[in-house]
């Protein structure tokens, strides 16, 4: 489970998020490499200081995120 992870930094490699509720998490200083992310909502989210390597996420949600 993803929410419990939310807050501590983590590596996620080949993971399958597809339409996944990913709204308001704290996934700062995670790491996102050759994830199928299509259709997840990151709305609301922390997700700063994150890195995405070849990653697939068309038509996800980041309305309201911190991407910074």
């Amino acid at each position: 489970d993803l929410r419990a992870l939310a807050g501590t930094p983590q590596s996620l490699f080949e993971c399958e998020l597809a339409e996944a509720d990913l709204s308001g998490l704290d996934l700062s200083q995670w790491s996102f490499e050759k994830c199928d992310l299509r259709r997840a909502d990151f709305s609301g989210g922390k997700l700063e200081r994150t890195s995405w390597r070849s990653c697939r996420s068309a038509f996800a949600l980041f309305v309201g995120s911190d991407l910074s």
